[in-house]
């Protein structure tokens, strides 16, 4: 069976690369990251370094020849109150419009695109509007899309995320259906994606971090609010992890008594001793596990960067069993167009033969 060639742009960590990998029959053939930090996570893991810039004007002359185009894009404010010329008034500025013109100037057989629950609402809906008519009206490809959480995949972490695929119209007549749930299970809990060893003291809250954790919770509380912090139960899953780092890290607290408090060296950075509670963050290998990362890589992954830098990528990174599923059904749609392109070109030569 052939390989299919993918390009990784806004790669991130390449955990959209990485899920195409395992499924099979997918080669990539280029790698495009602006985060210096990210794009040495990268390079750790894949062995090149993707440093570029997808809104480069010069970027389609670098691109291969390639079948499907790959990417995690930010979410920013789309303008839709221009005069409706098309993707290039609709959407300037934006990252996607950066997307939609590399589609557009390279024409890829398929697409896979990768971003948060909230980009279907945003702007009442009307920003996701916009990018499904540049896809379908004015780019020309069949578009299906669907909000896939990665807890029904074989990691336990609540992670809705909206992925959307698209095929040349040349696919109309091929019926392309998401995957409703993984095939192999990672880990079922909290206490499964524990690291096996006592963790660094450096994870424990102190005690007047946690104190403020707790008014703060209070204070919602009495409004009526479900802000706050949240310690994980160890049989269930975790909340979804964020880029942002604060609220990732403080939604998803577990309680591990594998220290001695009275031997722990407190870190110079905390003011206060550590926690009676034993409340800890989890780690970046264990964010790591809540994606895959860490199952997914043959030699474990690799994380040469600060715990903050490893936050930051593995809170804006994919599930990457959810993106393994999604390469397995895209692979048959694929074949049928190869197999249509393939009667095209008989009937054309048979034609001219007549």
């Amino acid at each position: 069976m052939k390989n299919y060639r993918i390009i990784d742009l806004c790669a991130g960590i390449g955990g959209i690369r990485k899920g195409f990998e395992l499924a099979g029959n997918f080669e990539n053939v280029f790698s495009v990251e602006i985060d210096e930090q990210a794009c040495t996570t990268y390079e750790a893991n894949f062995g090149e370094n993707p440093k570029g810039d997808v809104t480069d004007p010069e970027i389609c002359d670098m691109i291969p020849e390639y079948d499907i185009l790959l990417a995690g894009f930010p979410c920013q404010a789309f303008s839709i109150a221009g005069k409706r010329k098309g993707f290039k008034d609709e959407t300037r500025g934006t990252i996607f419009f950066y997307l939609a013109d590399i589609i557009e100037k390279t024409r890829p057989k398929a697409f896979l695109l990768e971003n948060v629950e909230g980009l279907v609402r945003h702007n009442q809906g009307k920003t996701f509007e916009t990018i499904l008519n540049v896809l379908e009206n004015q780019l020309g490809y069949e578009v299906k899309w669907d909000i896939i959480n990665a807890k029904d995949f074989g990691v336990p972490q609540n992670r809705p995320r909206v992925y959307i695929v698209g095929f040349d119209k040349l696919a109309n007549d091929v019926k392309f259906e998401f995957p409703k749930k993984g095939s192999k299970v990672y880990a079922e809990n909290v206490q499964q994606i524990m690291e096996e060893e006592p963790v660094c003291p450096r994870y424990y809250l102190s005690e007047g971090y946690l104190q403020t954790l707790k008014n703060h919770k209070a204070r919602h509380k009495s409004k009526g609010n479900g802000f706050g912090y949240i310690i994980l139960d160890p049989q269930g899953i975790s909340n979804a992890i964020l880029a942002t780092g604060g609220s990732g890290k403080e939604r998803n607290l577990v309680i591990d008594k594998r220290i001695d408090l009275e031997t722990a060296k407190v870190p110079t950075n905390k003011r206060s001793p550590l926690n009676k509670e034993y409340v800890r963050f989890l780690t970046p290998r264990e964010w790591s596990r809540l994606q895959g990362f860490e199952y997914c890589f043959e030699d474990g992954f690799k994380i040469p960067v600060s715990d903050t830098h490893a936050y930051k990528q593995l809170g804006n990174a994919v599930a990457i069993p959810v993106i393994t599923e999604i390469a397995k059904a895209m692979k048959p749609v694929l074949r049928s167009m190869d197999n249509l392109s393939l009667s095209a070109e008989y009937d054309e030569v048979a034609a001219a033969s007549m």
